[in-house]
């Protein structure tokens, strides 16, 4: 899900910074639903995933729709972009030339992005975050959900209240409220969840740090090619190609479809997988899993909407559409 704000404060006065350790799962630097930082959240929406390369995130607008496999609204987009990134309820994609277009609520100013280029973005509840071709992160929208870390990143992702996690080589740095803090080990891809976040290592296996009320930051033993934090759950892409969930399973979460699929991407209360062919496989709350047929390069979970990016580079948006969230320029 997520989001982004400009360098202030703390972030341009890096030696006035605090700055502290994960130790574990419980010193995890996201908000807890009652404002409070700890490792216990069990709420929120999902940031975005970083892994083989820079990650993409999600754009939408509408122009025309069909229906999805569960009978769901498709809104299929006529604007290329090269990377989108879906939040609670808006969404932004990055066009060509790296300049952001946002569409769905704005009540915030969450889906008014700043100029600039930009390589990737990530949507939070009510705010959202870009990462700048100098790889520095500028955050906008909700002034309590939108302080930008000082350091710079390949990639990053946003948590349901703001916080988020961003990976630079092997290193991976958490950040809320103007404070960063350091997760220890060295890591290849990185998935943030609602109040959790999971990384993969250096040899495939799994951690995950945050809220774990349900056992979504408790992985499984054994490798895995990436990882996709949900709200209260986890998926990981073995190497044969089969999806492994774990946490909360109320809505099916945790029974994905046979593979092989060659990503995979987790929301509130679903999950996607991406076959071989380019189509998506979605399992869990059905407001989201009737996805378009046809192929797509990537996608972004927001709330009860989500969006893919086409091989051409057009969107397409389901679920709900109350805001504009479903509905791609």
């Amino acid at each position: 899900m997520n989001s982004a704000l400009l360098l202030t404060g703390c972030a341009a006065l890096l030696l006035a910074c605090d700055s502290r350790v994960i130790n574990g799962d419980q010193d995890l630097f996201f908000d807890d639903e009652d404002g409070s930082s700890s490792g216990g959240g069990d709420d929120g929406g999902y940031g975005g995933s970083y892994g083989h390369g820079p990650a993409t995130s999600v754009s939408s607008s509408a122009s025309g729709y069909t229906s999805g496999s569960g009978g769901t609204v498709i809104h299929e987009g006529e604007q290329a972009f090269v990377a989108i990134g879906a939040g609670w309820y808006h969404a932004c994609g990055i066009g060509i030339d790296g300049a952001l277009t946002c569409w769905g609520d704005d009540d915030s100013g969450q889906a008014s992005p700043p100029a600039g280029a930009f390589l990737q973005v990530a949507g939070g509840t009510w705010s959202t975050c870009g990462l700048r071709a100098d790889r520095t992160v500028i955050c906008w929208g909700d002034p309590d959900q939108s302080a930008s870390p000082h350091s710079t990143f390949d990639a990053i992702g946003v948590a349901y209240d703001g916080g988020g996690c961003g990976i630079e080589g092997d290193e991976i740095r958490c950040w809320n409220h103007g404070v960063e803090t350091a997760v220890p080990g060295s890591y290849t891809s990185l998935s943030v969840g609602g109040f959790h976040a999971c990384a993969l290592r250096t040899d495939g296996t799994a951690h995950c740090w945050g809220g774990n009320a349900w056992g979504q930051s408790s992985p499984p033993a054994g490798t895995f090619v990436r990882v996709a934090a949900g709200n209260l759950h986890t998926c990981g892409l073995r190497p044969g190609g089969e999806i492994e969930c774990w946490g909360y399973d109320a809505q099916g979460q945790l029974s994905p479809p046979n593979g092989p699929f060659t990503d995979v991407y987790g929301g509130a209360d679903a999950s996607c997988g991406l076959r071989v062919d380019g189509s998506l496989a979605c399992w869990g709350w059905d407001t989201v899993t009737g996805p378009p047929s046809g192929a797509f390069a990537t996608m972004s979970f927001g709330n009860f909407h989500a969006c893919g990016l086409r091989p051409g580079g057009t969107v397409a948006c389901w679920g709900e559409n109350d805001r504009g969230q479903s509905s791609p320029p």
